[in-house]
């Protein structure tokens, strides 16, 4: 939820901090969490950062769904890269 609530606020810097303590704690962000930081990178600004995270999503082994995909469309938008 407070992912979420940084990425209606285009917070990325909080967001991506809470990540890290959900992380120290053992506490695996899933899909939905890394399609919130998606979201709050396009709100942020940082459309690029949308797919440096969405690159980490593979890494780390979390499947995209049709949001997280959705998010990195709207990124592309941002960017002026709708081909």
């Amino acid at each position: 939820a407070l992912v979420h609530a940084c990425a209606e606020m285009g917070d990325i810097e909080r967001a991506q901090v809470t990540i890290g303590e959900m992380e120290a704690l053992n506490i695996w962000p899933d899909t939905v969490t890394y399609t919130a930081l998606i979201s709050c990178a396009v709100n942020a600004g940082e459309p690029q950062k949308a797919f440096e995270i969405a690159e980490k999503m593979k890494v780390k082994g979390v499947r995209k769904d049709v949001r997280s995909y959705n998010a990195l469309v709207h990124a592309c938008a941002e960017m002026g890269d709708i081909e």
